[in-house]
């Protein structure tokens, strides 16, 4: 590109004068006031237009100074703004207009009032800090904000917008993951990855980014909603996961024959029309992967509701409504941010609840169990894996009816026993790995399990990851076993065992007694050789996952 030099009209200031007079340091982080006698700063205190194209003038990588511009500034070409070396700002108090916004590297590049880019806006190459932030409308046909670039917009732009949305503050149509697969052919290099010089090239050049048939998944679920409003009342599913959607569409509440509903993974989604309540013939709806704070005390309207999933968000509290889902027989709540209220207690007919990952506290503190759960005594699946519990209350044993329950990685040395789960009459299948998935978790002792041989009814059983630990040359947990010899006599209907990454040398007489074993997991379990050949012997058909521990381990 040709470079135009803008009009000498700027005076030098010092960075007290940026201080006092801008504040700069509220937007810009570079520390420009460290390196103030080898950048100069550059003053255009009534605005700025540039006939033709603008980039700094370099010194080697790096450029030898920073600028501000009090007013707009109007650039009739493109704006390249870029730093390879320590850094550089340009801030604009006004807006600022241009057909292109080129930035790299580490500028740190400040709009106080709009951005409108005739063009688009790219930033690439920000590893070492380089952002742009927008405190008014941004306007642009494309935005591509890649390689650790980061931009930070006071208003989502009116622009199709394609980024890392760690590194963009608000929804983007496509992630820079997706960029290889919608860039036109030409913009893709030899290995089929996106050429980034392409890409400003074409943006230089005036010429389309993306393949044609590529839209926003968000228009797309709108196209697809519209089509179908003439039959609204007619349509009793819609899937508009991964769609992208920033609010719920307003065609959405025609919808009033809905059965099932699913908005899982709209993750740009952070609250819920209280309309939601009026689908009132909605059966099952699958609230999971998005970024709610709370859900609409209208939920509890849906008295029809059977399957509600709610994983995966960002609550701080769930609405007391939720006990007037008294058809509710599914709760997943895995990830749940905030405490479960009492309210859940009052889910008579919940058969199936997930709240595994519970933690609404900091991740480092214990967890408070779950007691409104107890009054579930229609429960038959619970899930409680990867919970630093405080306690396993006897309580649990009121839940008569349960035939799963799932505590891996929830045990730790603070428990003083197990319930008595052999009271259990229904219980088909229990999870109890050793394993604690936080370092600061204390690992449960071996004599946690000595009470689940007396389990008559399960059929399946992971007691996986009980080996010894140590740490700083000490033991902190003894290994389990050997185990008892009588161990599996009293449950004949075991038909899945995983005893696996455990440091078991010999397996009881009873195991090989059990007449309906279909799978046995003794994977990185250091088993004598006469052990292995008696289980093939033994149980030919079983064929058991016998890997080793690898090799130093």
């Amino acid at each position: 590109m040709s470079t135009v030099t803008p009009p000498a009209a700027y005076r030098v200031i010092t960075p007290e004068e940026a201080e006092r007079h801008f504040d700069v340091s509220e937007e810009v982080e570079y520390p420009y006031r460290e390196f103030a006698a080898e950048q100069e700063i550059r003053l255009y205190p009534a605005g700025l237009a540039v006939d033709g194209d603008w980039e700094p003038e370099p010194d080697g990588d790096q450029v030898p100074y920073n600028v501000i511009v009090d007013g707009d500034l109007t650039v009739d070409g493109d704006l390249d703004w870029w730093d390879s070396a320590g850094g550089n700002f340009l801030l604009v108090t006004g807006d600022l207009r241009a057909r292109n916004l080129l930035l790299s590297g580490c500028p740190n590049v400040v709009v106080r009032g709009d951005l409108d880019v005739r063009g688009g806006i790219q930033g690439s190459y920000g590893d070492d800090g380089g952002y742009l932030t927008v405190g008014g409308r941004t306007r642009a046909s494309v935005v591509v904000n890649t390689l650790y670039f980061r931009m930070y917009f006071a208003h989502p732009p009116q622009a199709l917008l394609i980024g890392d949305s760690h590194r963009t503050d608000c929804p983007v149509d496509f992630t820079d993951d997706e960029l290889d697969d919608i860039l036109r052919p030409e913009l893709l290099g030899a290995d089929g990855t996106a050429d980034l010089r392409a890409v400003t090239a074409a943006l230089r050049a005036g010429l389309p980014l993306l393949r044609p048939e590529v839209r926003p998944a968000h228009e797309v679920a709108l196209d697809q909603l519209r089509a179908l409003l003439p039959r609204a009342a007619e349509v009793t599913e819609l899937d508009l996961s991964e769609a992208k959607l920033r609010a719920l569409p307003e065609e959405l509440f025609a919808f009033t024959a809905l059965r099932r509903l699913s908005l899982a993974g709209n993750a740009d989604l952070t609250e819920l029309d209280a309309r939601l309540g009026t689908l009132t013939a909605l059966e099952e709806l699958d609230l999971a992967g998005l970024e709610l704070a709370t859900l609409p005390a209208e939920i509890g309207d849906l008295h029809r509701l059977r399957v509600l999933d709610v994983s995966g968000n960002a609550f701080e509290a769930l609405p007391d409504r939720i006990g007037e889902l008294t058809r509710l027989e599914t709760l997943r709540a895995s990830g749940l941010t905030c405490p479960v209220p009492d309210a859940v207690g009052r889910l008579t007919a919940l058969r199936t609840l997930g709240l595994s990952g519970l933690q609404p506290g900091a991740y480092h503190d214990r967890v408070r169990f779950p007691r409104a759960v107890t009054a579930l005594t229609g429960l038959r699946s619970l899930r409680l894996a990867r919970i630093w519990l405080d306690e396993l209350p006897d309580e649990l044993l009121g839940l008569a009816e349960l035939e799963e329950l799932d505590l891996r990685g929830s045990l730790s040395a603070d428990l003083p026993r197990l319930p008595d789960l052999a009271r259990l009459e229904h219980l088909r299948v229990l999870r109890l790995s050793g394993h604690t998935p936080w370092a600061f978790q204390p690992e449960p002792p071996p004599e946690l399990l000595d009470g689940i041989w007396e389990i008559t009814t399960l059929e399946h059983l992971e007691i996986d990851r009980w080996g010894a630990r140590s740490s700083g040359g000490e033991v902190t947990r003894p290994a389990l076993g050997p185990l008892p010899e009588h161990a599996f006599d009293r449950m004949p209907g075991l038909r899945s065992l995983d005893l696996s990454f455990n440091d078991l040398t010999a397996l009881p007489g009873s195991l090989f007694r059990l007449p309906r074993l279909e799978a046995l997991d003794l994977t990185h379990t250091p088993l004598a050789a006469p052990v292995t050949e008696r289980l093939r012997a033994v149980f030919p058909d079983l064929r058991p996952d016998l890997r080793p521990a690898p090799t130093g381990s």
